[in-house]
C-alpha cells in the first residue's frame, strides 16, 4: 500500500490495465482508488478495463463517473450491459444506449426514454448523434430549439424528418435545415424565400463580416 501511496494515478490507472499485472496486484489498486474516493480515476479503469471480474465489482459501485465509465467500454459484456440500464441516471443510460454491444430493442428503449429527460444537454448530445430513425423523429419536436437546431444540422437525420422540420416555428431551426446536405433541394428552395431564414442569413452574414473588420 506505501509503493501505491507514492504513485501517480495515472500510473496507478496503466499497472492496473496492464495484463501482465497480477489480480492481487489489480484488487489491491482499486481497493486503492476506493479508499482514496478517486473517482476519476475509476473512472478510467472502468471504461478501458478489459478484465470481466473488474468490471462486474466496479458496476457493484453506486457512483455515476464508474459506471458511465463501464457503459462506455466496448469490452464488456451485454449481461453488465442490461444490469447497468436498470440504473436510473440520465447519463449511465446514454452510453449504454450507445454502446454497440448494447441489444438494439434496449438502445431504441433507452433512447426513446430520454427523449422526455429533463436534461437539455442529453437530449443535445443525442440529437447530434447517430440514432435509431424513430428517436430523430422524436427530437425534431423536442420544446428545446438548440435540440432541433442539431437534429436539423446533423446529416444523419432521415430526409423525411429534416422535410418536417421545414415547417418548424423557430426561424433559427429551419434556417440551419439550409446548411444539412442531406435537405432536399426543393425544401431549400422553398426555405431561400422564407423571411425568417432570410433574416436569420442576414444576421450570420452580419457576423462573418464583423470578424474580417
Amino acid at each position: 500500500m506505501e509503493e501505491l501511496k507514492k504513485m501517480k494515478r495515472e500510473e496507478l490507472i496503466d499497472l492496473a490495465l496492464d495484463k501482465n499485472s497480477t489480480k492481487e496486484k489489480r484488487d489491491e489498486i482499486i481497493h486503492f482508488l476506493i479508499e482514496k474516493n478517486d473517482s476519476w480515476a475509476l473512472s478510467e479503469l472502468a471504461e478501458y478495463c478489459e478484465d470481466t471480474e473488474i468490471m462486474k465489482y466496479l458496476a457493484e459501485i453506486d457512483n455515476e463517473s464508474i459506471r458511465t465509465g463501464l457503459a462506455c467500454n466496448e469490452k464488456i459484456s451485454e449481461e453488465l450491459l442490461v444490469q447497468l440500464s436498470l440504473d436510473a441516471r440520465n447519463w449511465v443510460q446514454y452510453y449504454v444506449a450507445q454502446n454497440p454491444k448494447t441489444p438494439t430493442e434496449l438502445s431504441l428503449s433507452l433512447y426513446t426514454k430520454l427523449t422526455q429527460c429533463n436534461d437539455v444537454e442529453v437530449r443535445q448530445n443525442m440529437a447530434e448523434d447517430r440514432l435509431p430513425k424513430k428517436i430523430y423523429g422524436l427530437l425534431a419536436k423536442d420544446e428545446d430549439e438548440q435540440v432541433r437546431i442539431s437534429v436539423a444540422e446533423n446529416d444523419r437525420t432521415p430526409k423525411d424528418v429534416l422535410v418536417s422540420m421545414a415547417n418548424d416555428k423557430s426561424d433559427d431551426v429551419r434556417y440551419s435545415l439550409l446548411e444539412n446536405p442531406h435537405t432536399p433541394k426543393e425544401v431549400k428552395k422553398r426555405l431561400d424565400q422564407d423571411n425568417g431564414v432570410k433574416e436569420v442569413q442576414g444576421k450570420e452574414i452580419e457576423k462573418i463580416l464583423r470578424i474580417f473588420k
